[in-house]
């Protein structure tokens, strides 16, 4: 996107910073950014303009717990130790509630930024669910994206 928009308008400036949510709703408070993009709820902050969309979510693995033709279970995902985002996030709360409630006892799961998460289960360290739109096929090449907007509410 950022690509995009540099090519559209060659002569704007643009200074990107990262932060969590209300890092960034701060930024745009203090007028230290014009604009945030956050992956997670910001319904507790009095930004002042926001909109939203649904995040669906998708597994990637590198080997697929599920065959073409079968559809994605929680039961199938409980096989393996599932790398998300951090739980006390709205997204991450999201994925891992439901999820929880199923997994066997044994069963690890870790958590972290969506860059790490990749990188776990390219190292075969387990399966990550993520955010759908998170999932690039040309830049995750090495990875597979299996639906799982019905496994996890948006």
């Amino acid at each position: 996107m950022v690509g995009a928009f540099k090519r559209r308008y060659p002569r704007v400036h643009l200074t990107i910073k990262q932060g969590n949510p209300p890092q960034l709703a701060e930024m745009v408070i203090a007028r230290e950014a014009d604009m945030a993009i956050a992956t997670e709820a910001l319904d507790t902050i009095q930004a002042p303009r926001a909109a939203g969309l649904r995040m669906r979510h998708c597994v990637v693995c590198g080997e697929a717990p599920a065959r073409e033709e079968q559809r994605l279970t929680l039961e199938m995902l409980a096989r393996y130790p599932v790398v998300t985002y951090d739980p006390r996030s709205p997204g991450g709360a999201a994925s891992t509630r439901r999820f929880r409630r199923r997994a066997h006892p044994g069963h690890r799961a870790f958590s972290g930024r969506l860059d790490v998460i990749k990188t776990y289960v390219e190292l075969g360290l387990g399966v990550g669910v993520i955010a759908a739109m998170a999932f690039d096929e040309k830049r995750d090449r090495h990875l597979r994206a299996l639906e799982a907007g019905h496994l996890f509410a948006p």
